[in-house]
């Protein structure tokens, strides 16, 4: 990579300086500088959301990992399959024996 030495820097202002003229030379120094400014706010904005994404990835894998919460009408259903009856209100109602085929 290039590494200018402070004689290279000196040498491109003097030019830089004969090219725009003194009058606009700091006009330019300050339109180099917002547009620096803006190119720094734009990669800092980009990487903003790429960690974001990140976070959100890892708790979409997390959330595939667990078991999905059971419906109401399965988890009643799986009562019923553990006791054999189904309450109704203060009182069980024992179920009929299902009929095997």
């Amino acid at each position: 990579m290039f590494h200018p030495s402070p004689m290279h820097l000196l040498i491109l202002l003097v030019i830089v300086l004969l090219v725009v003229g003194p009058k606009r030379l700091p006009q330019m120094a300050r339109s180099l500088g917002g547009a620096l400014r803006d190119v720094r706010r734009s990669v800092a904005d980009d990487d903003a959301p790429a960690a974001g994404d990140a976070r959100r990835d890892a708790e979409l894998v997390e959330a595939r990992q667990q078991p999905p919460a059971p419906t109401p009408e399965v988890a009643e259903a799986e009562l019923v399959a553990e006791r054999g009856t189904v309450e109704a209100g203060a009182r069980a109602v024992p179920q009929p024996p299902s009929a095997q085929a």
